[in-house]
């Protein structure tokens, strides 16, 4: 009847998305479709509503690409089995070397052909005896042993006795954070102690 034919115009019926919610949908209204790992898709992704009907699906077509070895990266390692290739849909896990904190997805997928994004593994920062003493500064609590700091881990230090911030400085300025394995130490004065400046003039 002409008042079906309206509708049909306006509408895709719903007929085998059967785990959609909607029923019908508009026409000009898509739905777009993913393969599952290990196949990639042939055609559009999308498929649309015109006048009643869907335009035709695309096809999902397995593929046999391989990705290589997984790369590697500085200051940690991947770890499981170890292959020429992988087929796509495979993953490797990564960590970090012992004081380094890994940054990024633990887990890398081969997807044809490619791996997806590698993390990376912060540095921590060593304590530099001669540059505390440099500074005349020192540790605010007593720590044994060799001295490491994890990246973003802030340390906390003191001048040593008869020595000062400057005027200028801040006491904040004597807490201090591990980035990416440096650590900029503060600086403290003596007391009293002057700096004379001469120019010279030509």
């Amino acid at each position: 009847s002409p008042k079906m034919s309206v509708i049909l115009s306006r509408f895709c019926f719903y007929c085998f998305f059967t785990t959609f919610v909607s029923l019908m949908y508009y026409t000009g209204d898509t739905i777009r479709y993913s393969c599952d790992h290990g196949y990639r898709i042939n055609g559009s992704n999308e498929i649309t509503c015109k006048m009643g009907k869907w335009t035709s699906p695309p096809k999902c077509i397995e593929t046999r690409e391989t990705c290589p070895s997984p790369p590697a990266i500085k200051n940690g390692a991947s770890f499981g089995p170890l292959l020429t290739n992988y087929t796509t849909g495979s993953s490797v896990k990564y960590r970090c070397h012992r004081y380094h904190i890994l940054e990024g997805p633990e887990t890398v997928h081969c997807v044809q052909g490619k791996w997806t994004a590698q993390p990376t593994c912060l540095e921590p920062c060593t304590l530099n005896v001669d540059d505390v003493s440099n500074n005349n500064i020192e540790m605010k609590w007593r720590l044994e042993g060799e001295l490491f700091f994890l990246h973003g881990e802030t340390i906390d230090f003191v001048c040593k006795q008869g020595y000062y911030l400057s005027s200028s400085s801040r006491q904040s300025q004597l807490t201090v954070q591990c980035t990416h394995g440096k650590i900029i130490y503060p600086t403290c004065i003596m007391k009293g102690k002057t700096i004379a400046v001469f120019a010279i003039l030509l």
